[in-house]
């Protein structure tokens, strides 16, 4: 039965997709062409969208997990350990905090930002958000502290039973860094939600 749900979910996410992007290329190719006036135009775009978004304006999702637990395999191999902990008051807005240490730097720290989520069942989907990693260590020239801004951009699955797997990547800016404006990282988590 719920294979069955889970086909009919699917079918209305591609539904809905397929006529918001022929309600967009109508708009991007079409133009006034295809309306007499204005309002033929909302009409039809009216008509195109009205059906995929029929009863799912407030229908809360039963499967909503509002707190995700994970961590980066790829930042544990370099020796940083820390977890991703995002929390989300409402569906798609998450706030992030990552709390880590990076013993072979030296280095203490932990990052904040915000994601915003296409899915609608917690940390779920593809996202995008901004963040800022607060870090303080010492190193042979001293000690010191800093922030360092982030760009993150990827998907995230929650499967049912809560097992979360995602990745993506952070674009990242060092102030003071001279070489180069932007540096990428990959994202790669795995986790649980709840």
């Amino acid at each position: 039965m719920s294979h069955q749900v889970t086909n009919h979910r699917r079918f209305r996410r591609i539904k809905r997709c397929m006529a918001i992007s022929a309600a967009a290329a109508t708009m991007l190719f079409a133009g006034n062409a295809m309306a007499d006036t204005e309002e033929d135009f909302q009409e039809a775009g009216r008509t195109l969208l009205g059906n995929a978004n029929e009863g799912k304006a407030n229908e809360p999702n039963p499967n909503f997990k509002s707190f995700s637990i994970t961590f980066n395999p790829i930042t544990a191999a370099a020796l940083k350990l820390g977890a991703n902990l995002e929390y989300l008051p409402v569906p798609h807005h998450a706030f992030v905090a990552n709390p880590f240490i990076w013993p072979i730097a030296f280095t203490i720290g932990t990052e904040l930002g915000y994601h915003y989520y296409t899915g609608n069942k917690g940390a779920n989907g593809f996202y995008v958000g901004p963040s800022a990693i607060l870090l303080a260590g010492c190193a042979i020239g001293g000690c010191g502290a800093g922030v360092i801004y982030a760009l993150d951009i990827g998907g995230q699955h929650i499967f049912d039973n809560g097992f979360t797997i995602g990745g993506g990547l952070r674009l990242f800016h060092m102030p003071g860094d001279e070489k180069s404006p932007v540096y990428p990282w990959p994202l790669f988590t795995i986790g649980y939600s709840m």
